[in-house]
C-alpha cells in the first residue's frame, strides 16, 4: 500500500486484488479554511480525529530507552536543536560522517545496542541500521517517527500489461528499511536517510526547506567521542595531583621500615577477614543472580570466559558460538549451547520478553560454567570476578 491513499471498498476487483484511491501528495496540503461546505462535516470529523490522534503519538511514539542508548542520548544533549528542518539536518550529519553503507556489517555483540553499536564502534550498515538510528534520534527530539519496513519499487519496476495496467514483481531484493514522521494533513510520511551509492543521506518530506538543511550542516559542529569524559576527568585529576619531580619529601630508611610494617599490618588484617568478604560476596552475588535478565547473565558467562582466557573475541552471536562454548565447558553439552543462544538472542532482539523459566535456564547453565571453571583451577588458584556488579567468584 502506497503512502497518500486509502482503501475504496467499492471497487470489486475480485478477492485477489484491492482498490484504492491516491492523492498526489500536492493534493495532501489542505488549507482547512476554505474546505467546500460539501465536505464541511466530514473535516469536521477528520479534525477531530487528527488532533486526538496527534496528542497520542506525542506520547506514544517519542518514548527511548535512553538507559539503554547513553552514547545516543549524550550526543543529542550535547547538540540542542529545534525544529524538524535542524533534526534532520543532524540526522544526516551523523550518519555521512559515522557510518558507510555495507550489506555485510557483521554481527553485532548480543549484549549491546544494534544502534550503538553502529554508529560508535563498528560504523558500518544498511538500511535498517540507518532507519533504527534515525527513528531514535527524531525521538530523542520529541519529534514522532517510527520504524518502518517492507519493499521499495521505482517506476522502472513495473510493466504495463495487455489490459493496461501495470506490473510489477516484487522480490526479497526490493526489501527496505526506513523512518517515519508524523506530518499534519499528510499523516506518517517516509523519510529515507539511507545513503545514495556516492554515500551522501538524502532525506527529503513535504514542507522540506533545502536551504534550511543546507544552513544547518553548516553550523554543526558534530563530535562524536562520546567515551567516559568522567574516567578521563579523573584521570587527569590523578595526573595534577602528582608530584613534580624533584619536590617533595625524601624518604629514609626508618621511613620504608615503618612502611613495609604497616603494609603487613594491613595484609595480615584482610587476610583474616577475607573468609567474612567472600561469605558475604556469595549472599549478594546469589541474591543479584535471582533478580538479573538473562541477557545481564549471558553477559556475566561471557566476561568469566574471557577472564578465564577462553573463547577470546567471541560476542554470542556467532554461528559457532555453540560449539565453542561446549568445547570450552564440557560439562555444557552443545544443544544446551544452542538453546542459551536461541534465548539471549530472542531476548536481544525480540519484542516478546523471555519467560521466567528461560531466565532459570541461563542462569543455570552460567552457574554451571562457573562450577566447571572452579573445580578445573589450576595449582588451588582463587580467584575472584566482579562483572557489572555481580561477584563470581572461583576458589578451591
Amino acid at each position: 500500500m502506497s503512502y497518500y491513499c486509502r482503501w475504496n471498498r467499492q471497487i470489486d476487483l475480485g478477492p485477489e486484488w484491492y482498490g484504492f484511491d491516491y492523492f498526489e501528495r500536492a493534493d495532501m496540503d489542505v488549507d482547512w479554511d476554505t474546505v467546500a461546505d460539501t465536505f464541511g462535516r466530514a473535516a469536521g470529523w477528520y479534525l477531530a480525529i487528527l488532533r486526538s490522534y496527534e496528542s497520542v503519538i506525542q506520547t506514544a511514539y517519542t518514548g527511548v530507552p535512553e538507559d539503554l542508548l547513553p552514547r545516543l542520548s549524550r550526543l543529542c544533549r550535547e547538540n540542542p536543536l529545534e525544529g524538524t528542518e535542524e533534526v534532520t539536518a543532524f540526522i544526516t550529519s551523523v550518519l555521512e560522517n559515522s557510518a558507510s553503507y555495507t550489506l555485510t556489517p557483521g554481527n553485532a555483540p548480543l549484549n549491546e545496542d544494534i544502534v550503538e553499536y553502529f554508529l560508535f564502534e563498528n560504523h558500518e550498515g544498511y538500511c535498517v541500521h540507518y532507519a533504527s538510528a534515525a527513528t531514535l534520534i527524531y525521538r530523542l527530539y520529541g519529534i514522532p517517527a517510527r520504524y518502518a519496513a517492507g519493499y521499495m519499487l521505482l517506476p522502472d519496476d513495473f510493466e504495463q500489461q495487455e489490459d493496461g495496467t501495470w506490473r510489477a514483481v516484487v522480490t526479497d531484493e526490493s526489501a527496505h528499511a526506513w523512518t517515519e514522521i508524523f506530518l499534519e494533513d499528510y499523516g506518517w510520511t517516509p523519510v529515507d536517510v539511507t545513503p545514495a551509492e556516492d554515500g551522501t543521506v538524502r532525506a527529503f518530506y513535504p514542507g522540506f526547506d533545502s536551504d534550511t538543511l543546507s544552513s544547518a550542516l553548516g553550523s554543526l559542529s558534530l563530535n562524536m567521542d562520546t567515551g567516559n569524559d568522567d574516567q578521563e576527568e579523573q584521570n587527569a585529576e590523578i595526573r595534577t595531583r602528582q608530584p613534580v619531580q624533584g619536590q617533595g619529601k625524601q624518604f629514609g630508611t626508618e621511613d620504608l621500615q615503618n612502611m613495609f610494617l604497616l603494609l603487613g599490618a594491613a595484609v595480615l588484617e584482610g587476610l583474616c577477614l577475607l573468609p567474612l568478604i567472600l561469605s558475604c560476596r556469595r549472599i549478594r552475588r546469589a541474591c543479584r543472580m535471582e533478580k538479573a535478565g538473562c541477557r545481564q547473565i549471558f553477559a556475566l558467562l561471557l566476561e568469566m570466559m574471557h577472564y578465564a582466557g577462553t573463547l577470546d573475541g567471541y560476542t554470542g552471536g556467532e554461528p559457532d558460538f555453540p560449539e565453542a562454548l561446549a568445547a570450552a565447558v564440557p560439562d555444557i553439552r552443545r544443544q544446551e549451547a544452542e538453546m542459551l543462544q536461541e534465548i539471549v538472542s530472542r531476548a536481544a532482539y525480540s519484542m516478546n520478553e523471555t519467560t521466567a523459566h528461560e531466565t532459570a535456564v541461563v542462569r543455570e547453565i552460567c552457574i554451571r560454567a562457573e562450577n566447571a571453571f572452579t573445580e578445573a583451577s589450576e595449582n588451588g588458584k582463587s580467584f575472584c570476578l566482579n562483572m557489572s556488579g555481580l561477584m563470581f567468584e572461583t576458589e578451591i
